[in-house]
């Protein structure tokens, strides 16, 4: 019955955080920091299919394609910018309370942790469009497969982790070397701890890198092109 009840209570702070996010979304629709333009002036391009200026490799191309769609809708760019922090907000959301759930905290703990995000994630979203939100919580996907207590014999786990570190880069590039270096410390955790299973570490940690390069390399390939040399980023 307890159980039944922070499940209940569990779901009643998504529904609040989701409101919150959006009523803050709307009533701080003109409040723009200065990377807001940048990402809001890449969607414009990305939307009429304006490749020379859209393709760059400075601003990560993840949050402009979040607001492509809006556009598309006929939309105004301020309008498209905020539903993809409010999008990239649910991401965070999420994301946290897996990561929550996958080091094994008690249920309390998850209704604790969405409760605080609840507070503070509408506040911070409405002031700024940036990809921090979205990588931070593609990030904490990615971890939370890592850690998983079935990831050494969960082909699903590997590769959810690989393509998820993936999409991160999508958003903001530190994210490559970051995941790269997270992921391979975090599978020598593995082996270190489980000896009887070390080829399986290795496995998965194959799959994940492998999915992982997978999701970068195309567009590791288009800004290299673009550059005319090897390149990830010019950030």
């Amino acid at each position: 019955m307890a159980e039944s009840k922070l499940h209940f209570w569990l779901r009643l702070s998504w529904v609040v955080t989701y409101v919150l996010m959006l009523v803050a979304a709307l009533d701080h629709l003109l409040r723009l920091n200065t990377d807001a333009i940048a990402y809001m002036r890449v969607a414009e391009y990305w939307s009429t299919g304006n490749f020379d200026f859209a393709v760059n490799g400075y601003w990560g191309p993840l949050l402009s394609w979040l607001m492509v769609p809006f556009l598309w809708l006929g939309v105004s760019p301020l309008f498209a910018g905020k539903m993809a922090m409010l999008i990239s907000g649910a991401v965070f959301f999420h994301g946290s309370l897996f990561l929550v759930r996958a080091v094994g905290l008690r249920l309390v703990d998850e209704l604790i942790v969405a409760s605080v995000l609840a507070l503070t994630i509408p506040s911070w979203m409405a002031e700024n469009v940036t990809p921090d939100l979205l990588v931070a919580g593609l990030m904490a996907f990615a971890l939370g497969q890592a850690v998983s207590l079935d990831w050494l014999t969960n082909r699903r786990r590997s590769l959810g982790a690989g393509a998820t570190w993936g999409l991160a880069y999508l958003a903001k590039a530190v994210a490559l070397p970051v995941g790269v270096v997270v992921s391979v410390l975090l599978a020598l955790c593995w082996r270190l701890g489980q000896a009887e299973n070390r080829s399986a570490v290795w496995r998965q940690l194959g799959q994940a890198l492998g999915l992982f390069a997978l999701v970068s390399l195309p567009w590791i390939v288009v800004i290299s092109l673009k550059y005319d040399k090897p390149t990830f980023s010019t950030s």
